[in-house]
């Protein structure tokens, strides 16, 4: 028998292609904003840089000992804020240990950028005093822009450099947050026996002014790895995401299957979709957005919108817009399976199989459930009566993850017979028929008991 290549090929993970993101004044701070952060334990993962990347910190080990709440206060509210020259906006660091004090940043805010003017933390040994204020943002910054500039504080000769260099998805433990801007800030200090050197991870993400995240390591006389998280809520995407297209083909260096997408806008005013990848175990990608003008119909090959890795993207925004996904053989002249994108579409299913002599059965199936999903399949009679023992597909299967079966190597082949699968959590399912001269693909639809 030839082997199955279309749902079996091997899943490679890697990066989608999403926008890029320009930081802009209102992704900054203002006074009045306030914003719980949680201290969690350093990861090596917030120093990853580049272009669609995903940062997951869902399972960040906490640091109680650190939690504190960062506020924007008045400046006649600060010990220093209506004193300093160029000051507008005080930061203040309020601990919830008891043991730490409270401790304030003073910033100047202007057209061009974001500077630190004064750092007043008793925490720390001594205060620090810059001579003119340390540009730490650039306004506005697109990804790979970067600066650096040498002045001096009360301690000695400083340095910084701040760097825009990544941007995707990030995921906290409240929340995952797409199209996010990291920018690495690193401040050297020359004092003591050997410089001090703070290198900061910050992320930015849309419709929040204050950072979503923030990882410091420090190396010299003040070294410590630390990070914080704030404690709000991110959303998968920017709208309702109840629509899906259940598998996308790994694109083989010869050979091998396609996905061809048909986006099509039937209504008279500009659609935005916007399509959340996945990987095959469930982890998000970057958000990508798509505008369709009124009435467009476009055709996008799988690599016009995604890198090889995506196996399977939920669909949110314009309603009335359709995703409808055309399978095909690679070099080959025939028939394409055009399998137009599906809701939930419940726990159960039975399904006929095809002539296995010349015809592969295959499914794509993802748990869109809260919960982890238990798949079973079996093969029944024409009287009704199970064939062989129940199939358990692949054990535990993670929320938004996808399971991938060929029929043909589950099950014996039954002259009359249909296949029934079950899941404990509803799921988006696609059924596949394949020619074994790989000619032909076809939606097999199901049936519901």
């Amino acid at each position: 028998m030839k082997p199955f290549t279309f749902c079996l090929l091997p899943l490679l993970l890697t990066l989608p292609l999403s926008a890029q993101r320009t930081l802009e004044r209102s992704d900054l701070y203002n006074e009045g904003d306030s914003i719980e952060r949680k201290g969690v334990v350093w990861d090596t993962n917030a120093e990853t840089a580049g272009e669609g990347i995903t940062w997951d910190f869902s399972s960040a080990g906490f640091e109680s000992n650190r939690d504190h709440t960062l506020s924007y206060i008045p400046l006649a509210d600060s010990p220093e804020g209506a004193s300093l020259d160029g000051v507008t906006h005080a930061a203040k660091y309020l601990p919830e240990d008891p043991a730490t004090q409270i401790s304030y940043r003073y910033w100047a805010l202007t057209a061009d950028s974001s500077d630190l003017v004064k750092i007043d933390d008793p925490n720390l040994f001594t205060t620090i005093l810059f001579d003119t204020p340390v540009k730490t943002l650039a306004i506005p910054m697109n990804f790979g822009d970067a600066f650096s500039e040498d002045l001096n504080s009360n301690l000695g000769a400083y340095n910084t450099m701040s760097v825009y260099d990544a941007y995707g998805t990030l995921i906290t433990p409240f929340g995952t947050f797409t199209n996010t801007i990291r920018i690495k800030n690193v401040q050297t200090l020359s004092f003591g026996t050997s410089p001090t050197v703070i290198t900061s991870y910050t992320w930015y993400a849309p419709n929040q002014n204050l950072p979503v995240a923030v990882y410091t390591k420090t190396t010299g006389l003040l070294a410590s790895q630390t990070g914080s998280i704030s404690n709000v809520s991110g959303s998968v995407a920017l709208a309702d995401h109840s629509r899906y297209v259940p598998h996308v083909t790994a694109l083989a260096a010869e050979g091998g299957y396609e996905t061809n997408f048909l986006l099509h806008n039937p209504t008279d005013a500009i659609g935005e979709l916007e399509l959340q990848p996945f990987d095959a175990a469930g982890n998000h990608m970057s958000l990508i957005t798509v505008s369709l003008a009124a009435n467009e119909l476009r055709k996008l090959h799988q690599s016009d919108l995604f890198d090889t890795g995506v196996s399977h993207f939920s669909i949110g925004g314009c309603e009335s817009c359709t995703v409808t996904a055309a399978y095909s053989a690679v070099g080959i002249n025939g028939g394409a399976a055009h399998v137009h994108e599906t809701g939930p579409m419940g726990t159960d299913f039975f399904v006929y199989p095809g002539d296995w002599s010349a015809l592969y059965d295959g499914m794509a199936l993802i748990n869109v459930g809260d919960e982890v999903a238990q798949l079973t399949g079996t093969m029944l009679d024409a009287n009704g009566l199970t064939v062989g023992a129940p199939t358990n597909f692949g054990g535990d299967l993670a929320p938004n993850a996808k399971a991938l079966k060929l029929f043909n190597f589950e099950f014996d082949e039954t002259a009359i017979s249909v296949i029934r699968v079950q899941s404990t959590q509803p799921v988006a399912v696609m059924f596949l028929r394949l020619s074994q001269n790989d000619e032909y693909l076809y939606q097999n639809n199901p049936l519901f008991p």
